[in-house]
């Protein structure tokens, strides 16, 4: 299979690459919700009250599936079935073009958070301020609502404990992301390294949700690449490039969870609302299906935003 080598100077102007402070939460759906309740919820519910707070950079949802050990190879050392406690249904993508943009949204979350316990039994909160990063994608602009027909599969990696952070840094950053990077299957790798979850106060402050993940199920690294079709990426966990690697990633990895898209929604982008974050997912696919276009003028918006 051919490679090519990917250039960073083509990327530079992506909204995702601008973004400075970013935070990554993954979720646990509520017990007693159905799963589509759950993703109904969130993405008609809570996502576009979140959508409308002032200051936000990008707000996407990544639902997901849960892992599946078969989406990654069997390699000595590196455990590939997730512990109850972070088998995620999905996480959070908010960002920020600055520190300052995240100090000014705070004291308007308090509307957000106390939603969180009629959707989600766990939040966990990481930060990764200036370490995320995509270093390739087809779209220039990557707005979705449940997909653009493309695969979305994210890995959560834990670290090995028996090398340095710094070691499992730099091999995560210049081999393995880059090996996803090079390969031609693949149209868009997005990473985040994700600073330690902190346990000592919820995190998010979301009241009646867990927000305690023990330090050894946290993660350390999140990739999120898309593909064709499963197949793509099979074939990439067989080419030379990858093979060469398995030595290196089983004395830098100590679990590799692959979790599959079950819908990628953008609730705000470029500083902006998008429509699924104004009317939620759904209305906003209906507007779409139906070809209401007259639904996504800026004195309708306007009117749905500022009354």
């Amino acid at each position: 299979m051919q490679t090519k080598q990917i250039t960073m100077q083509s990327i530079t102007s992506f909204t995702d690459n601008r973004i400075t402070t970013l935070s990554i939460t993954p979720v646990i759906r509520r017990k007693g919700l159905a799963s589509k309740q759950f993703n109904d919820y969130w993405k008609d519910i809570h996502g576009p009250v979140c959508a409308r707070l002032p200051y936000l950079g990008v707000y996407i949802q990544h639902h997901m599936q849960k892992a599946n050990p078969d989406l990654f190879p069997a390699i000595a050392g590196i455990e590939r079935v997730v512990d109850t406690s972070n088998d995620w249904d999905g996480f959070a993508e908010i960002g920020f073009f600055s520190n300052a943009a995240l100090e000014q949204w705070l004291p308007h979350t308090t509307i957000l958070f106390d939603d969180e316990r009629n959707v989600f039994d766990t939040t966990v909160a990481y930060y990764c301020d200036n370490s995320s990063r995509t270093l390739k994608d087809q779209q220039q602009s990557l707005v979705t609502n449940y997909s653009d027909g493309r695969k979305f599969f994210y890995y959560f990696i834990s670290p090995a404990d028996t090398v340095s952070l710094k070691e499992a840094d730099d091999f995560f950053l210049e081999t393995f992301v880059k090996t996803f990077a090079d390969n031609e299957q693949i149209s868009r790798v997005r990473y985040h390294i994700l600073a330690p979850h902190d346990n000592t106060k919820p995190n998010p402050p979301a009241p009646d949700v867990n927000h305690y993940l023990a330090p050894e199920k946290q993660h350390r690294y999140v990739l999120e690449i898309c593909a064709g079709n499963v197949a793509a990426v099979k074939q990439l966990y067989h080419t030379a490039a990858f093979e060469q690697l398995t030595t290196e990633m089983a004395a830098c990895f100590k679990a590799v969870h692959v979790f599959e898209s079950a819908g990628r929604y953008t609730m705000a982008y470029d500083g902006q609302i998008t429509n699924a974050g104004l009317r939620g997912a759904t209305n906003d696919a209906l507007i779409e299906t139906i070809g209401a276009i007259n639904q996504t003028r800026e004195d309708v918006r306007n009117l749905l935003l500022h009354g």
